[in-house]
């Protein structure tokens, strides 16, 4: 990921308190704060950056009316926070007594294991992994707590060609909740990787004196790789900041002969690769001993096939891994007609008869994406 100016400057101003600091001066100059907490917030940092500046002492040279919006801001997130994990507990309490096994993921478990408050890491979701037969029984958990399904294509497409869904309480915190039966959404690499071997790799964390699972550090770390590029598109400095404390705390615990031979067998390597490469570049954390940090064409998908100019190519992978001529027909067809609620959802549809023109519009997308899902897919033989 490139950064900018004001992107060096806010990643500076937040490691002088917290680890991993960046090695590197930084920017010259006055510091615009308006500009600095604007770029924070929309990096979803600001949280952290208005923590780093109040330890240091630094926010009296913020200008007041500045300041006060900051200050609001950061009150508004940290009570957001709170009632998430307040309803996390909930969740966990829940799921303990229907004994569904669960694992916490990104947010909702490096809050805890990797922030020295939970309302440094923001979170706009709870992402939670169960076992597949047991999402009928969580489904029924969740909108027993308000929740409804938000922005599926249809009744069981999800469950059969996704790796998760999503529900939403309708009220003013619009919480969300995202139960995952794979962690990567993509039925390519959802059919390469055994998610078993994950449920296997877990360490233990507690969550308002409730106990839970999270990701193991290795684990956490082919997860959060594969997603920042996968999800993300190699954007995102919340996200890459994750990363880089995942392993800048947890290298030791990190095997890297392992972590190569395992990123290689699940496609990921060269996801793993370039995210390391680019925690080192920022902020100077080596990548775990042993491990292969050089470009490998054995190592499943290139990052840059994520960029823009290729954002097609996710609809050839995820096309592609679907197995069968008739299950690819049925996802094909099913993704360019989706349920009318979806409509409702997506687009505001607020007369039904208007469908056959969302549709249309859908087909015409698709239409015009052809081009650059050809171009896109030449350089996905590389790995897949």
């Amino acid at each position: 990921m490139k950064l900018d100016l004001a992107d060096r400057r806010v990643l500076s101003l937040i490691s002088r308190t917290f680890p991993p600091g960046m090695k590197d001066d930084p920017p010259p100059g006055a510091v615009d704060w308006a500009a600095v907490i604007a770029r924070a917030e929309r990096h979803t940092l600001a949280p952290l950056l208005f923590d780093a500046l109040k330890e240091s002492g630094r926010l009296d040279e913020i200008p007041a009316p500045v300041l006060l919006d900051f200050r609001r801001a950061y009150l508004r997130s940290a009570n957001l926070n709170e009632e998430n994990f307040r309803e996390l507990a909930a969740l966990l309490d829940a799921l303990g007594e229907a004994r569904i096994p669960v694992i916490l993921l990104k947010g909702s478990a490096l809050a805890v294991a990797l922030y020295d408050r939970i309302a440094q890491r923001p979170m706009c979701d709870l992402d939670l992994l169960i076992p597949k037969d047991a999402l009928a029984a969580f489904e029924k958990i969740l909108t027993g707590r308000g929740f409804a399904g938000q922005g599926n294509l249809g009744k069981g497409f999800e469950q059969e060609f996704m790796s998760e869904v999503c529900y939403v309480r309708p009220d003013a915190s619009r919480l969300t909740v995202e139960p995952h039966w794979h962690l990567f959404n993509a039925p390519s690499y959802a059919n390469k990787i055994p998610i078993a071997w994950f449920w296997e790799h877990t360490a233990p964390i507690e969550i308002i004196g409730r106990r839970a699972q999270m990701l193991s550090p290795m684990a956490a770390l082919l997860h959060l790789a594969g997603h920042y590029y996968l999800h993300h598109q190699g954007v995102g400095l919340l996200a890459l900041y994750d990363i880089a404390r995942v392993q800048a705390r947890w290298s030791d615990r990190i095997d890297g002969d392992e972590l190569t031979e395992t990123a290689r067998t699940f496609g990921l390597l060269s996801a793993v690769q370039a995210v390391l490469r680019e925690v080192t570049a920022i902020w100077q954390v080596p990548p775990p001993a042993h491990f292969s940090i050089g470009a490998d064409q054995a190592g499943g998908f290139h990052p840059a096939e994520t960029a823009a100019p290729s954002r097609y190519l996710h609809h050839v992978r995820d096309l592609m891994g679907v197995e069968g001529f008739k299950p690819r027909v049925s996802y094909l067809w099913r993704l360019l007609f989706p349920s009318r609620e979806y409509l409702r959802q997506r687009y505001g549809m607020r007369d039904e008869r208007m469908a056959v023109f969302y549709y249309g519009y859908r087909m015409l997308r698709c239409v015009a994406a052809i081009p650059g899902m050809l171009l896109a897919s030449l350089p996905s033989q590389r790995g897949l």
